[in-house]
């Protein structure tokens, strides 16, 4: 899966390594608190149990966020430390 965090209220577009767009999903807040970041958590199958083993999302896949955030990939394999952050850029 990859999750999205940020301070601000904004959507992420998903983009297929083929270039498609695979929709845009908006960030929410899972509290009332002010100080709470807005957060997405994203699977090519939303059906899937969180205790899954795989969350399997293609090579290439790009996210495109509305406002600045952090998102971090992690395959849930056998070594549960292998979060990769991510990193982009804004044009």
């Amino acid at each position: 899966y990859v999750s999205f965090a940020s301070y601000e209220d904004g959507e992420v577009e998903i983009i297929s390594p083929a270039g498609a767009s695979l929709g845009t999903l908006d960030m929410t807040k899972t509290t009332g608190n002010p100080k709470a970041p807005y957060v997405l958590r994203y699977t090519l199958d939303p059906n899937l149990p969180s205790s899954a083993t795989s969350h399997p999302i293609p090579a290439g896949t790009r996210f495109i966020c509305s406002v600045p955030c952090l998102a971090v990939y992690d395959d849930i394999g056998n070594n549960q430390a292998d979060e990769t952050l991510m990193m982009g850029f804004t044009p």
